[in-house]
């Protein structure tokens, strides 16, 4: 007859197989006997004594715990940073401002308004089937479109007109160098010696309903009378009407886009 002490083990080895018994399913592990083990998951039967904690089927599961991400992965400008970047920008801008010839752009814009006067009335002209005529106001600085609709050369009453003001600093008067085409200038406001100028008549170029015109005509512009590089011209062709725009470097003529 054993004794006492040697059925122990036995049952012992017994109990703990049928407490680790399990059934497999189509869902994973479901045990049979389980306890409940830390945050909602249940402790698997065949792991009792361990300390891992397998999670439970019918509880829910938490989303991991993140650390807190930064707002800004840069660090923020300061205050006196941008006070800096500010006087950087000033100093290089008071240094390069110099340097940008704005009278060249400004005589630029000057002539490509005059040029877009002539160039809308030489289509105006084709289109509507009767004269229109430009007249250069050049102590007033201005130009206007007549619609001479009958022909004769000038305003009459019930015919429109439309005055068309150029840049202040436009000046209407003859260049140091002429084109090479035309020496004179059809529209000029001559300068004497002290500086003061005298009115002159109003200068015109009509263009006819076939697209030419009644002759060859030139406007010379300038921003800086005393600047050889300011002059501009806008000659139009008296055989075709087109309108062309010059430019003077100092030197010489060159023809540029309108």
């Amino acid at each position: 007859e054993r004794g006492g002490g040697g059925d122990e083990p036995i049952l012992a080895e017994r109990t703990r197989r049928r407490m680790t018994s399990h059934h497999r399913s189509a869902a994973g592990w479901q045990p049979v006997a389980a306890g409940r083990g830390r945050s909602g998951v249940e402790r698997c039967p065949s792991l009792i004594g361990s300390s891992l904690d397998v999670p439970s089927l019918d509880s829910p599961r938490k989303p991991p715990l993140l650390p807190d991400a930064p707002r800004s992965l840069r660090p923020g400008q300061s205050f006196v940073g941008l006070l800096v970047v500010l006087l950087v920008l000033t100093l290089l801008t008071a240094f390069a401002a110099p340097r940008v010839d704005l009278t060249r752009y400004r005589s630029d814009a000057i002539a490509r308004q005059a040029a877009g006067v002539f160039s809308a009335a030489s289509r105006a002209a084709r289109r509507q089937r009767h004269d229109v005529i430009v007249r250069v106001d050049s102590s007033g600085k201005r130009l206007s479109v007549v619609n001479d609709a009958n022909g004769n050369g000038r305003r009459d009453p019930g015919e429109s007109e439309v005055w068309t003001d150029l840049d202040p600093s436009a000046d209407i008067l003859d260049p140091p160098r002429p084109l090479p085409t035309i020496s004179a200038s059809s529209a000029k406001r001559p300068i004497h010696m002290n500086g003061v100028a005298r009115p002159v008549s109003v200068g015109s170029v009509a263009f006819r309903r076939s697209g030419g015109a009644g002759a060859d005509f030139v406007l010379y512009l300038t921003s800086d009378p005393g600047l050889p590089s300011a002059w501009r011209a806008v000659h139009v062709a008296s055989r075709t009407g087109a309108v062309m725009l010059w430019r003077f470097d100092g030197t010489r003529w060159t023809r540029g886009r309108t």
